[in-house]
């Protein structure tokens, strides 16, 4: 068996058992790589998305997700969709959704293996390409972090779809060929839909397949030669293909990026102006160099400082960014005239579905090895056709025993560098860490570091890094994360007075935030001022008008400042939903007790039955009070009857 046996020959001629242990080995490695990220616990998003999330709660609730029925699900809804079949089968259990990602990505692994070999890579060499991407270490940000389910799941599907469309890169002459082809068709179409609904990253299929067809389609990738048709023959051809997919694509570029934009500053450049916006974004295509060839200083934030802006588009990251640009694009434009379509293609796979995470558009993450996921199979299939092409006209035979040497040596390395990086998904505080550790100015890494030890009641060690966090000038997400945990931190140790201060500022900056809002009208209860603890607890309502727990607050703290009919104006939200908690029923039982003895006598036995069917530590103390109050509303009652 050689080493540039073509796809349509390299399965006749390589037995069973030689397939089966290159499958072994690359699941074994894979699997090792990524097995310490599997006894991990939940991190970052996870808790947003998961944890604390009502939205995708078993199966039964996919149909109200793919509908829009859950506004929280909304967002990459197909990502819930798998998050809710992973409750129905592991309830919060992380292992179990760190295991999916893990299954997901392997099913990549096998599409890019097909993949490779559809396009023309010999055996081997696939199974090196394989090996490449599935055990890359920038892979572990997709693959040990649960809510990196939105690229190992997009990919699945990108993967899936454009393989699809491999089988049907030409005209179709009989009625059984017409008819396989549309069935590969719907497939390539699913397949788009389902990874452009988990990520917009999705969009870059539609140029992929455009450039797959432009280059000549597959023949044109597996026989080195150009293809006999134009390439607006080729789509007119094809039409039916990527029509949907480019509709698709545009439909979500369009509500992404014009009517809801993602990012949070769509508006604005990086770093202010239009010379400094091109700086950061050549130095973030700087920055994916370095994480694609040398990923050693691997980490959790790249937002400000980590990547800067420039001083001028001649310092090192962005002209080393333009530099990386330039080669790529002189080297597709090389490739495609000398008709080498799979190198051409390959880069121009990379270039393409970059562009989304490119952030010419300003993001508040300028970038991340999860971006990586998909864009990495354009290098691996360069490089391999590269390597393929060599091998097969120059190398001898100790040649091939070097690279055998060279290739163990790099897979080993490899492997140990991701099986170090999936570690630091083990938990909250080692991946802090570990960007600690090569980014030690990150305030989203002191933030998270500073709020997990906050968790663990290491409160010295934790102010180390909050402070850190609110001694810097950077306004992000940092500063919000630290002021919200030290006040909820203060607020569990009961020391209300410390926890005013971070959560006034929290509320200043983010005024619509309910969790926030609720703990700064707890806080104030607390610390006696009840004037500004109603104006909060009003501020609640109107956020949120049909909660009867806001209108309990609103009623509560007007009873308190003495305004009753305030009071009883809130309270009659609260306990006309049925749900209503017993609090609620005892303070209308209170408001209404003396002027109107049968309503109060109404609230009463409902408190009655409330406290019956859910029994807690209060249940003596509400009782004697409805003991008390039954007492009095009966001697109320006695004097009405005459």
């Amino acid at each position: 068996m050689s080493f540039n046996d073509q796809s349509g020959v390299a399965f006749s001629r390589v037995t069973r058992f030689k397939a089966s242990i290159l499958a072994f080995a690359l699941l074994t490695l894979t699997v090792i790589a990524f097995s310490p990220s599997l006894g991990g616990e939940w991190l970052g998003d996870d808790f947003v998305l998961v944890v604390d999330s009502q939205c995708a709660r078993g199966i039964a609730t996919i149909p109200d997700i793919l509908v829009g029925n859950v506004p929280a699900c909304g967002y990459r809804g197909i990502r819930f969709v798998s998050y809710a079949i992973d409750y129905s089968l592991w309830g919060l259990d992380p292992f179990g959704y760190r295991l999916s990602n893990l299954v997901i990505h392997l099913g990549s692994g096998l599409l890019v293996f097909l993949l490779l070999l559809r396009l023309g890579i010999g055996f081997w060499w696939a199974g090196i390409g394989c090996f490449i991407f599935a055990v890359h270490p920038v892979q572990a940000d997709s693959v040990a972090y649960i809510s990196g389910r939105r690229d190992v799941l997009m990919g699945f599907w990108f993967f899936l779809s454009f393989w699809a469309a491999t089988f049907i890169d030409g005209p179709s002459s009989t009625n059984e060929t017409r008819t396989r082809a549309w069935a590969w068709g719907l497939l390539v179409a699913l397949g788009a839909m389902l990874s452009m609904g988990t990520k917009e990253m999705g969009v870059g299929l539609a140029p992929v397949l455009l450039g797959f067809l432009a280059l000549g389609g597959r023949r044109a990738f597996v026989g080195e030669k150009a293809a006999s048709e134009g390439f607006v023959r080729r789509l007119l051809l094809c039409w039916w293909l990527f029509v949907p997919v480019l509709l698709l694509a545009g439909a979500v570029t369009i509500y992404r990026g014009v009517l809801n934009p993602l990012s949070t500053m769509a508006n604005s450049y990086f770093g202010g102006t239009l010379s400094n916006h091109i700086g950061v974004v050549l130095s973030i295509h700087a920055r994916y160099v370095e994480l694609l060839f040398f990923p050693y200083r691997l980490a959790g934030d790249y937002a400000p400082p980590v990547i800067d802006v420039p001083s001028s588009l001649l310092a090192f990251a962005p002209f080393s960014g333009l530099l990386w640009l330039a080669a790529l694009g002189a080297l597709v434009v090389f490739f495609a005239r000398k008709h080498w379509s799979r190198e051409a293609f390959g880069i121009g796979w990379y270039l393409v579905t970059m562009l989304p995470v490119s952030h010419i558009i300003p993001h508040h993450e300028p970038a991340a090895e999860h971006y990586l996921y998909v864009p990495l199979f354009g290098l691996v299939l360069a490089t391999t056709s590269l390597a393929q092409r060599y091998f097969a006209t120059r190398a001898s035979g100790k040649g091939r025993i070097l690279l055998a040497v060279v290739a163990v040596a790099l897979a080993s390395t490899m492997v140990l560098r991701t099986m170090v990086r999936s570690m630091d998904y083990q938990g909250e505080l080692s991946h802090a860490q570990a960007t600690l550790r090569h980014h030690p100015d990150s305030t989203r890494a002191h933030a998270r570091a500073g709020l997990a030890l906050l968790k663990q009641d290491k409160f010295a060690e934790a102010t180390t890094h909050l402070q850190f966090v609110l001694g810097t000038t950077f306004q992000g997400s940092a500063r919000l994360d630290a002021l919200n945990g030290l006040g909820l931190y203060y607020i569990r140790k009961e020391q209300y007075a410390l926890a005013l201060k971070p959560l006034e500022e929290f509320v200043s900056l983010r005024p619509t935030d309910i969790t926030a809002l609720e703990a700064l009208g707890k806080v104030l209860w607390e610390l006696g001022e009840l004037e500004r603890a109603h104006r909060v607890h009003l501020g609640l309502r109107e956020l949120n008008p049909s909660s009867f727990a806001y209108a309990y607050l609103a009623s509560l703290s007007a009873y308190r400042l003495g305004d009753v009919e305030q009071a009883r104006r809130h309270i009659v939200a609260a306990v006309n939903d049925e749900s209503a908690d017993i609090d609620s029923l005892l303070l209308a039982m209170t408001l209404y007790g003396l002027d109107a003895p049968s309503d109060a006598l109404h609230y009463l036995g409902r408190a009655k039955d409330a406290l019956a069917e859910a029994p807690d530590e209060n249940t003596p103390q509400r009782q004697h009070l409805i003991e008390r109050m039954t007492e009095m509303l009966s001697r109320a009652s006695d004097v009405e009857k005459p």
